[in-house]
């Protein structure tokens, strides 16, 4: 606000793995256009730490006249190890502008590699590499039919891309493998792959990473019917409270957004409308904190409450507008959840032929890499339109095999919500009342229950006199009593 250029550059500067967070983006796109030109030639890095704010928070045009800008400076400076130190450095951008192809990608890091000789300056290796998705697949499956092609180029191309920047989005090769062959119905293999994505994203710090592993134990847990393993019991945590451990534990408050979108995910496949945290059912703020490429997720969980809130016309504008305008055109899964989520709108509101045309887009791309799961997960949706459009000799195969995960998904989940309508008995709690009821039951403090909730020590114990006041029970004994034997 002085206009003190030379010294804003310069903190920016001091830590330069470290970037603006996503809601503050105009305010840093703001002071660069504003800064003086002479200035900006004066720091280098501050220009990339701009640009790198720009492609997170998904001004992309912003973003290519930035990297235009550093390309023409590294261009003109005369040989030598800054020279190359910098043009290293932008070969890193670059390949932040080849996102998602992981060949393309994976050649500037080899550049970037041999210039630098050593780990790049942009990235914290504890940074959010899956830039707050809780799926892999998700950002990189970008073409149909190739999806066998990329887990292959994903596990050429990590072991250069872990030297460049010291093993950051450890286990990303692992985790695409096990996101595939979950969406393939293979859940024992995918179960065994996620362990070692697990371990090898824990074993470098990368939570971001250890966040999709969790997914993927939701979602198999959820198929398993193993309420246990989503919620907990006695001493034992449960996948969702372990996700709000992991933040307090870190401090990567950001990833609170990615825990919301996986039990927003969990809630609405099992039908819970009411839920789903209530900002996935609201439209998505300008000011959301999340990073451009994890949208697309919040979509895929919006959507599907969209849908069991019966806001079907409203659907079909929003989803028919962002596909004709591109949007998370490079991130395919979006493409056919989209594309479900329109033929169970279309089917709703009388529109048979385009919910039978959307579906068949949809199957086009999904089948031929086996994704099953998304047809699985919205079988309640679109049960009966799968049985009219895979009606052919060579459909009858995919069909079986959707039914038959279908059933497995209905069993899984109508034991989980047995397990939850039992925990809530009739008192009524609302969900964070019942997370802070259940974890009461596990013997926690206030503080450990408090960490583990991601909220105060205060906002713990309003939530524990509303539990009191539905419940009748006064004492923390008796709540522990009671919810200890679930």
């Amino acid at each position: 606000k002085a206009k003190d250029f030379e010294r804003a550059l310069t903190v920016l500067e001091s830590d330069m793995s470290r970037h603006p967070i996503t809601e503050r983006a105009n305010f840093y796109f703001t002071m660069f256009q504003d800064c003086p030109e002479d200035i900006l030639e004066r720091h280098m890095g501050a220009s990339f730490k701009y640009a790198i704010a720009a492609f997170s928070a998904g001004d992309f045009s912003a973003f290519g006249a930035r990297m235009a800008w550093l390309a023409k400076r590294c261009a003109a400076m005369p040989p030598g190890k800054e020279a190359d130190h910098w043009r290293g450095e932008l070969h890193v951008l670059q390949a932040l502008a080849e996102f998602n192809d992981i060949e393309a990608m994976s050649r500037h890091h080899k550049m970037a590699l041999a210039l630098l000789k050593a780990p790049t300056s942009l990235y914290g290796a504890d940074s959010a590499w899956a830039l707050g998705s809780p799926s892999v697949l998700f950002m990189f499956y970008r073409e149909s039919g190739k999806l066998k092609d990329a887990q292959r180029l994903m596990h050429e191309c990590m072991p250069t891309y872990y030297q460049l920047t010291s093993y950051h989005g450890a286990g990303a090769e692992y985790l695409m493998e096990t996101e595939a062959l979950y969406n393939a119905g293979e859940f024992a293999k995918a179960g065994e792959a996620c362990q070692t994505a697990l371990a090898k994203a824990a074993r470098h710090n990368q939570i971001g990473n250890m966040f999709c592993a969790m997914f993927l134990q939701i979602r198999l847990a959820l198929l398993a019917g193993d309420a246990t393993a989503l919620f907990g019991r006695e001493a034992q945590l449960g996948l969702l409270a372990d996700m709000r451990g992991l933040i307090a534990r870190n401090r990567d408050f950001f990833l609170l957004h990615t825990a919301d979108l996986c039990e927003g995910w969990l809630y609405a496949t099992l039908g819970l409308y009411k839920k789903i945290p209530p900002w996935l059912r609201s439209e998505l703020s300008e000011e959301s904190r999340l990073y451009a490429f994890a949208k697309g997720c919040y979509y895929i969980v919006h959507g599907r409450a969209q849908l069991l809130a019966g806001e079907y016309f409203k659907l079909i504008g929003q989803f028919s507008g962002m596909l004709l305008a591109g949007a998370f055109s490079k991130n395919l899964l979006f493409f056919v959840y989209a594309h479900i989520y329109l033929a169970a709108a279309h089917e709703k509101t009388g529109q048979s032929q385009k919910a039978a045309t959307t579906l068949n887009i949809a199957l086009s791309v999904a089948l031929p890499d086996a994704l099953y799961m998304p047809f699985v997960e919205n079988y309640d949706l679109i049960g009966p339109l799968l049985t009219k459009n895979l009606s052919g000799k060579n459909d009858q195969q995919a069909l079986s095999r959707i039914e038959a995960l279908a059933q497995q998904m209905k069993a899984g989940s109508e034991s989980v919500l047995k397990k939850i309508q039992a925990l809530r008995q009739l008192w009524g709690l609302t969900p964070r009342e019942f997370e802070a009821a259940l974890l009461i039951g596990k013997g926690l403090s206030y503080q450990q229950i408090a960490d583990k909730m991601c909220v105060s020590v205060n906002t713990l114990k309003t939530h524990l006199q509303s539990i009191t006041r539905k419940s009748g029970v006064s004492r923390r004994k008796g709540l522990y009593e009671i919810f200890r034997k679930d």
